[in-house]
């Protein structure tokens, strides 16, 4: 009896531990000139590095008359590059299945419908438990008309005011977002340095998918 109760109050305490165990999430964005980056990082406890994820450019390139998004990416040690092709053949397959096949074209939208209310369930359930404990937002536009510049650098502090009303609806904040948004008068540019540091809990993450995947469960039994 004595060993059951040890084993029993040594699993609550680890248990208690595991569920308060931290991910930090390291969002950092940086555009520089015509050169974009953004890096994703994921930290355990704060201190160890578990995942590293690198987007170094986003470039347009032409083909069959069209744009079509092209980027590189980092992951690790290993760099992929992005085959315009594959959406290209998803696009066209699409369209054959919207006028030859239309029984199937609706079971594809209400398949897209029940995923979009999935997104919603998930991102408004995850939303309640993140914090940002860092929000540090850079922006220096330039024009060479000194008005233009600075009516864009009074824009673009109106859509940042915005979008920070929008997201202390949604997580809360540890700290104040630190934001600077400045003309550059002379010149033609646009620079921006965002870096966003989200955080939750192991446990959070867990009760999460435990919510998600009842909502999925209970959804494949109403449609199933």
């Amino acid at each position: 009896m004595l060993h059951w109760l040890s084993f029993t109050l040594a699993g609550l305490i680890v248990g208690f531990f595991i569920f308060h165990i931290t991910l930090d999430i390291d969002l950092h964005y940086r555009r520089s000139g015509n050169d974009d980056r953004l890096t994703v990082r994921i930290w355990l406890l704060r201190k160890f590095l578990i995942y590293n994820f690198h987007v170094p450019c986003l470039n347009l390139t032409e083909q069959d008359n069209g744009l079509w998004i092209v980027s590189n990416l980092e992951s690790g040690q290993d760099e992929i590059a992005t085959r315009p092709e594959r959406e290209k053949r998803f696009i066209r397959r699409l369209i054959s299945i919207y006028f030859r096949y239309p029984a199937r074209w609706k079971q594809i939208k209400r398949s897209v419908r029940y995923f979009q209310r999935l997104y919603v369930y998930i991102s408004r359930s995850i939303n309640k438990r993140i914090r940002c404990i860092k929000l540090k937002v850079s922006v220096s536009y330039g024009n060479e008309d000194a008005d233009v510049a600075g009516w864009m650098a009074g824009v673009l502090w109106a859509v940042s005011h915005v979008m920070l009303m929008q997201m202390g609806k949604r997580i809360s904040f540890a700290v104040k977002p630190n934001i600077c948004i400045s003309p550059a008068f002379g010149r033609n540019c646009l620079e921006v340095d965002v870096i966003c540091i989200l955080s939750l809990t192991v446990g959070d993450v867990i009760s999460t998918s435990i919510s998600a995947f009842n909502y999925w469960r209970r959804g494949v039994v109403r449609h199933g």
